[in-house]
């Protein structure tokens, strides 16, 4: 499947997600999700940056990214994970995503 594009920095150990599609289907994301997947079981932890500028909107249901947010991550947390976007929409979801996550973390104990 083509429409992003993984690369792979040694020396600092980051993963850069360049997304070239400029909308992001369920099949384009379940794809990305897969393959970062792999990717980050080789090693790590990694830090990434998610490059979404390409992207211009998303036929995911909001529904579905706030149920992405509480899958495991592709990527394991550990290292900065950083998300650049232009459009208005894809960085709002993405901020979604990313509350969403923070909400699912917190325990009983933290209150």
């Amino acid at each position: 499947m083509t429409g992003y594009q993984i690369d792979f920095c040694a020396a600092h150990d980051c993963i850069r997600l360049t997304v070239t599609a400029e909308i992001i289907t369920l099949e384009l994301a379940e794809d990305i999700y897969l393959r970062l997947k792999e990717i980050s079981s080789k090693g790590g932890p990694y830090a990434t940056i998610y490059d979404l500028t390409c992207v211009k909107d998303t036929t995911i249901p909001v529904e579905m990214v706030k149920g992405y947010a509480r899958r495991n991550p592709s990527v394991p947390m550990g290292r900065p994970h950083v998300i650049v976007a232009e459009a208005t929409t894809i960085y709002g979801l993405a901020r979604l995503f990313q509350m969403c996550r923070f909400i699912g973390t917190i325990q009983p104990s933290d209150y």
